[in-house]
């Protein structure tokens, strides 16, 4: 992957891009370690992003769905995307609060970039 993409003005494509990765692979994981999503945990998930995104009510709910072209099966996939990766997230806690260190290295890389604060 080029520079470009990775730092450049296409940064946000790559981020996104990097979150549907770990998507994928938090699918795989949870396959792999025989994880499931029970229909609670399915519904919690779902009730805290309709909290975080305020959208509570149907009509909005129904209104961001139309508006993203997001299709209820595509809402129930991305919403059980989200519980494993909390699942696994608890799971590998250990080991990804050691690797913190290099992500605010790495932040620390970026705030460079954007010159001083003040």
């Amino acid at each position: 992957m080029e520079a470009q993409v990775m730092f450049g003005d296409t940064e946000l494509q790559a981020v996104l891009r990097k979150k549907a990765l770990y998507r994928v692979l938090a699918r795989h994981e949870a396959q792999r370690l025989g994880l499931e999503i029970s229909p609670a945990e399915l519904q919690a998930t779902t009730d805290v992003f309709r909290h975080y995104f305020h959208l509570t009510r149907a009509d909005e709910m129904r209104a961001w769905m139309a508006e993203t072209g997001t299709s209820l099966q595509e809402l129930t996939e991305m919403m059980r995307d989200i519980a494993l990766i909390n699942r696994l997230d608890a799971l590998y806690a250990a080991e990804i609060d050691a690797g913190m260190a290099d992500q605010h290295r790495m932040l620390a890389a970026r705030e460079r970039l954007q010159g001083p604060k003040g």
